[in-house]
This record gives C-alpha cells, structure tokens and sequence, in this order.
C-alpha cells in the first residue's frame, strides 16, 4: 500500500540527511581556533602538505630558536615558528587533504584541512608562501599536483614554484623543485638530507604571495566542494519526492468525494490551505536555499496544529463512502493524514548554515523548483476553495443576482 512506500521513503530519507548532519557536526568539531599573535620581520611562510606532525617535526627540530604556535594536541594542523640568524619563518603543516577520498573519514578530515587552512591564511594575508607537498610514493606525487588539491576557499595555492618531497619520512629524501604545476610531467628528484630542506629552500628564495578571489562564485574547496555538491544532490532529491508526495496529498483531500457536504473538513481544510499559501507567498517567485529551513518549520508547526485538526475530520468520515475512492488512490486513510512533522526527526539546519558558511554562492542564488511549483498550487487551491466556501450558501437565485451584478460593473 501507499502507506508502507512513505513509510519506508521516510526511513530513508531520516537516514540519508542524519549521516550528512552527522559528518557536518564532526568537520565543525575538527574544526580548530588558532590567532597567530607573533609576527615574522619579513612575512613569509613555508607550508608543508600531507606530513605526519611527528615526521615534519624533523625538518626543524634542529632549530635552536623555534616556538609552537598551535596546540600540541591539535591533530588538524601545526605552526611553528623558526628563527635562524636573520631569518624568520612561519612553517605550517596540514597532514590532512592531499588523499584521494575512499571513505567517511577521509572526507571528513578532507573537508576540515580546507576550512581550518583558510582560517590560518586568512591571517597571513599579506605574506608570502613556498609550499612543501609530500608523499611516501612518488607516482602518488603526481596526483597531489591536482589544481583541485591548490584551491582553499578565497584562496588558491602555487600553481608555481613548488617543491615536492618523496620519502618524507626517511633521513635522505627526495627533493623536486617545480616551476609549474601544469607543465609537471616528469619528476627527477635529488637526493637531500632532511635536515637541509629548510636551507635550500631559503636558499631557493621562491617565496610569493596566494593568489585571492573576491568575487564569491569563483569560491572553491577543491574536493570540498564536490562533497558539499554530494550534499545538495541528496537533499535536493529528498526535498522534491517528499514535495511531490504532499502536493498529491493535498490534491487528493481535494478529491475527496462529497467534500462541499462535509463542513468541518472543509473548513479546516480551507483554513490549512490558506495559512500555507501565506507561508509560501514569497516562494512564488523563487525558494532560496537560505529559506529551506525557516519554510520545512513551517510547514512542520502547520501539520502538527492546522492537520490535526483535518486529522480529526478525516477521522470521523464515512468510510463506505469513502473506499471506492482509496481503493482508487490504491491510498489507506493514513496517507491522507498529516504527521506531526512534515520532515519528521531531522534537522536541516546543519546543512544549510553549512552552506551559508562555505558556499555563499549556491546559498544565495540555488532555487528550489519543487518548492517553487507546490507554492503556485496551493496559491491556486486556496483560491478555489474559498471560492466555494464563499458561494456553498448563496441560493441559485441569489448567486445569479450577483453574477449579474458583477458583470455589469
């Protein structure tokens, strides 16, 4: 039956949207504050991608001068500070980011290395930056050259004067100095002690500033943004069938035979009908993504007081009058009812607020269609109704004298 099919619709779809609440509220919680209070003298930074705390910890253990600027507990990211001579440096590790997603947790240290990194780069806005890209597999390396590996946010990483590290974790690593990510298609990589990295690279003194986007459409999180993509696919895709399924439920109450005889139905119906079509006014136009919530809370406080009521009346009909038209339906009684919630368990809010922090473009302008086309329906049904509602009591000679009066006007 009809019924078994939304139960089971409801199932899934309580289930699909508390997984991507659930990996939402644990990127937030891997989601680390650090101020960077200490300045360097000459702005620059060296920032290492895909290195163990405990293995880029070699690169600079050998400093004399050093102080830790984040948490040591922080598993998210590392910065410290180095000074050698005249020489003064932030290094910044990120271990997170650089894999190829394969699973939940992946994704989900994948998405917090590219918020907490904007959050560090926002404060080192005006410095410059040579970037360290490591992996214990040289074949791997080429895949880290990805551009969607570069992109952070506002912010986009060298596309240009890299250096790239094979073996991070043996004393002897392989150092390759690439001049442009595009044109990388063969790598030679030299053979360098671990402790002389740092040193070869100030000597290299390819420091250069991040290239910054204003514009927010031009915004990206790299594999980011394809798991938030992932994220407006399924909820897009549970919002229209349940959409879909209670537009043809409030068709349906229309159906209902002999409704105009049944008073109270019809009053409790009209009066639903009306309050939703005020709900969805500015939905005629278009349904953001920023309304999303505000409009499913609504139509939750609707079902669970104006429904009841139509619940009630739906109740106390006819039955034998009634099942020749639910067997038509191939409907039970309950499929005409209101649940409490009209999304019943689920809180959509994570999601959307996950949207208005790091994808303002689609939060902006991403128009729900389905949405959009039940508000035009039941702006039309409401009509209709109180239209009949207005006409159920003027006598046939009556309502003539007045559609006299009107058409001559």
């Amino acid at each position: 039956m009809q019924q078994h099919q939304n139960q089971d619709n409801e199932i899934v779809e309580e289930t699909v949207l508390m997984e991507i609440q659930q990996e939402i509220l644990q990127i937030q919680d891997n989601l680390k504050l650090c101020k960077i209070k200490n300045q360097v003298s000459n702005k620059k930074v060296i920032l290492f991608l895909g290195f163990r705390h405990n293995v880029f910890g070699e690169y600079y253990s050998h400093f004399e001068k050093l102080a830790c600027l984040s948490d040591n507990q922080n598993e998210q990211f590392k910065i410290v500070q180095i000074e050698k001579k005249d020489r003064q440096c932030y290094l910044i590790n990120i271990p997170y980011g650089l894999k190829s997603i394969y699973d939940k947790e992946q994704k989900i240290q994948a998405c917090s290395s590219k918020i907490n990194l904007e959050k560090i780069l926002v404060q080192l806005i005006d410095y410059q930056f040579h970037e360290l890209r490591g992996n214990n597999d040289k074949d791997k390396l080429k895949n880290i050259l990805d551009l969607e590996v570069m992109k952070v946010g506002k912010f986009t990483l060298r596309e240009e004067q890299i250096s790239l590290i094979s073996q991070p974790e043996k004393s002897h690593v392989g150092l390759e100095y690439v001049k442009n990510v595009k044109l990388a298609s063969q790598l030679s990589f030299e053979e360098v002690q671990k402790k002389k990295i740092l040193r070869k690279i100030f000597k290299l003194d390819k420091f250069k500033k991040l290239k910054i986007f204003q514009n927010p459409i031009l915004f990206s999180y790299g594999v980011m943004s394809c798991v938030m993509d992932e994220y407006k696919q399924n909820l897009l895709k549970i919002i229209n069938q349940k959409i879909n399924t209670f537009i043809l439920q409030l068709y349906s109450l229309q159906q209902i035979p002999k409704l105009e005889q049944e008073f109270s139905l019809m009053q409790n119906l009209g009066k639903y009908l009306k309050l939703l079509s005020q709900t969805l006014e500015k939905c005629k136009i278009t349904a953001k993504f920023s309304d999303l919530n505000d409009i499913l809370q609504q139509i939750n406080d609707l079902s669970l007081n104006e429904g009841s009521q139509i619940n009630r009346c739906l109740e106390k009909l006819n039955m034998l009058n009634l099942e020749e038209f639910l067997n038509y339906k191939k409907y039970t009684l309950n499929d005409l009812k209101f649940p409490q919630q009209f999304l019943r368990a689920l809180n959509i809010k994570a999601i959307v607020d996950f949207f208005k922090d790091y994808n303002q473009h689609q939060y902006n302008d991403f128009n729900f269609v389905q949405i959009q086309n039940l508000a035009i329906n039941v702006d039309f049904w409401n009509k209709i109704i109180n239209f009949f509602q207005k006409t159920r009591y003027i006598l046939p000679k009556d309502l003539m004298n007045q559609l006299s009066q009107n058409h001559n006007k």
